[in-house]
């Protein structure tokens, strides 16, 4: 009985001292990584910027991936948001909301864990001699709580140190591999007039290109067989034009220009127009599969002059594929129809 005695009063001289050594621990725990990346800033800023872009690069997947995320309606910029659920022994769930956005200089988020505890993350990114340097920092602030300030100070570094290096260097690899973005010159605001198309149109899976591609060619290849039989003139570039741009469907319709006030007598093909007035224009130079990171610099360029998006964007294919088969010198003119916020 009296071993017992002392058993039960060396265990709780040992709560009593850590206790007491935890009111003397940080109460706040910050850390921070950092990495240089060869690119410009506006292109890694995107990627950190746009939640559904984490799984690029976010080292949570890497690690978990049983992890299953959940978007709110805003997935980019200031109030953006996304829930998580993983397995209990790695990521747990919780919450992460994007609450400041600036530019193309500081992004910060709020981590809410449950009841296990909540953070603060940010990134700061800034232009150096040898590339964008981008910083990845987390601080928690541990109160009166004797585990969490133990936790704070033994755990979080090697832990999280680690994990954050690992991020970085996923985002390094990731926006150093993208194509690289026009420059600022050959995006612009421009004065359209409307096009007027006949049309086919189809819904495809965002994430087959093949399929994209050979339906694409299919409803040109009919369209341009039924303008040489109905003698309907041609007035320009073929047009391809962006009902829908859904993660994971889009909604196209290819088109051949032509004269205003067109009469079609066919119960597939359709006439219609694009909206005229102001559009930013971009000319992107390169396959096809690149048009993506036009796309992502023009959104950056809409926001930027505080304009938004109020029609459907379009494609004009200036380079005939078949007359030019080196992709590195196809042309295509890409607009968005905006308006001002």
């Amino acid at each position: 009985m009296r071993i017992l005695k002392i058993i039960i009063y060396v265990i709780l001289t040992i709560v009593l001292l850590a206790v007491v050594i935890s009111l003397f621990l940080p109460a706040k725990t910050e850390l921070e990584r950092s990495i240089v990346i060869n690119a410009p800033v506006e292109s890694i800023f995107a990627e950190v910027n746009d939640l559904k872009k984490w799984p690029n690069w976010s080292p949570w997947n890497e690690m978990d991936p049983t992890m299953a995320m959940t978007y709110a309606d805003k997935t980019a910029g200031e109030g953006a948001s996304y829930s998580w659920e993983g397995d209990p022994n790695i990521t747990g769930t919780g919450k992460l909301t994007i609450t400041e956005s600036r530019e193309n200089e500081y992004i910060a988020t709020d981590l809410d864990f449950g009841q296990q505890d909540t953070a603060i993350g940010y990134y700061t990114f800034e232009n150096t001699g040898e590339g964008t340097k981008v910083t990845w920092g987390f601080e928690t602030d541990h109160g009166w709580n004797p585990l969490s300030r133990w936790i704070g100070a033994v755990f979080i570094e090697p832990m999280l140190g680690p994990t954050f290096e690992d991020g970085l260097e996923n985002l390094k690899t990731h926006v150093e591999s993208l194509p690289s973005l026009p420059s600022d010159d050959e995006v612009s605001i421009v004065e359209v007039q409307p096009i007027t198309y006949i049309g086919l149109g189809a819904k495809l899976d965002a994430s087959n290109s093949e399929v994209i591609s050979s339906t694409m060619a299919d409803l040109y290849g009919r369209l341009m067989q039924y303008s040489e039989e109905s003698g309907a003139e041609i007035t320009g570039a073929p047009i391809a034009v962006y009902k829908s741009l859904g993660e994971e469907d889009i909604e196209v319709v290819c088109g051949l220009p032509v004269s205003s006030g067109t009469t079609i007598m066919h119960q597939d093909i359709k006439v219609d127009s694009t909206l005229g007035g102001e559009a930013v224009k971009a000319v992107h130079k390169g396959s096809y599969e690149k048009l993506p990171a036009t796309y992502d610099k023009m959104n950056i360029f809409i926001d930027k002059n505080r304009r938004q998006a109020i029609g459907q964007p379009y494609e004009l294919y200036i380079t005939d594929p078949e007359e030019v088969t080196d992709t590195t010198q196809w042309i295509t003119e890409v607009y968005f129809p905006i308006g001002r916020e």
